[in-house]
């Protein structure tokens, strides 16, 4: 086997990953039992159009939101 395989084998069975991942699992199942969902997001950026249509603004506001 060589040295690099011998170094993955290392990290991967480590204690401290081991209870890193069980925290990890831990944290995991505390969110679903929360009934844990993403904060959705909503933005608005100014936008500035230097030729516009006769009667339409030069600055209009651009909406867009997000919700993983």
């Amino acid at each position: 086997m060589e040295v690099s395989g011998l170094t993955l084998a290392a990290f991967y069975y480590h204690p401290s990953l081991d209870l890193a991942r069980a925290q990890w699992g831990v944290t995991d199942a505390g969110i679903i039992t929360a009934g844990g969902h993403p904060n959705p997001t909503v933005g608005v950026t100014p936008e500035y159009t230097f030729n516009p249509a006769e009667g339409a603004s030069r600055g209009l506001p651009r909406f867009s939101s997000t919700c993983d």
